[in-house]
């Protein structure tokens, strides 16, 4: 891809017409954000890399179907969390994997002290790698759709508009997912700064 500036919708558009050399500059563009976005989901960087290339298998098959009615960036989270889901019913369980946090990066490890900032006594502990790996657990052991609305609001920081047109839900619906997805997150957490375990445990 040319190191000079491109417009998206121009390369989406020659992709859209077969344009190989056009979808792999779309790759390129969105490769990054999207393992980044199933490394979440799944916890494991084998299982992120096959989430990934299938995504970018079912973009390359439906990109005839995008209409530009949408952000191509929404459109793309949207396949990815599509085909998440479809893994999780083929699997017909949530596999629990722990993530490990050396793999994170500085924004990443700030979004660990905003989605906890209002549990009360944990500030001390926020910052310990037993504390991440805490979080960790509690945000997947969330049911699908509130690990998703949390994965996208506080790790992808993506808008609620954005999360919305992502998960095909009302303004409503997310923000209930939230508020009950950060509940048990709080709840996991506090129970774990009490007594050093998890609340599952």
């Amino acid at each position: 891809m040319s190191d000079s500036p491109i417009n998206e919708n121009e390369v989406i558009q020659k992709a859209i017409n077969g344009d190989r050399e056009a979808f792999n500059d779309l790759v390129h563009l969105y490769s990054q954000q999207i393992f980044s976005l199933s490394y979440r989901l799944t916890n494991n960087f084998v299982d992120a890399e096959d989430l990934s290339q299938n995504v970018f298998v079912k973009v390359l098959i439906k990109l005839p179907d995008f209409k530009f009615k949408s952000s191509f960036s929404t459109w793309i989270y949207r396949i990815t969390v599509n085909n998440w889901y479809d893994t999780l019913r083929k699997r017909n369980k949530l596999k629990y994997r722990t993530l490990d946090f050396t793999a994170g990066n500085a924004a990443e490890e700030h979004t660990v002290n905003e989605i906890i900032d209002s549990a009360p006594g944990i500030e001390a502990k926020s910052e310990s790698k037993e504390m991440n790996q805490m979080l960790t657990k509690a945000i997947d052991s969330l049911v699908p759709e509130q690990k998703i609305a949390i994965i996208l609001k506080y790790m992808q920081d993506k808008s609620l508009e954005e999360i919305c047109e992502i998960c095909d839900c009302s303004i409503g619906t997310l923000s209930s997912r939230l508020t009950r997805g950060v509940k048990e997150v709080k709840k996991h957490i506090e129970k774990y700064v009490n007594t050093g375990k998890a609340v599952s445990e």
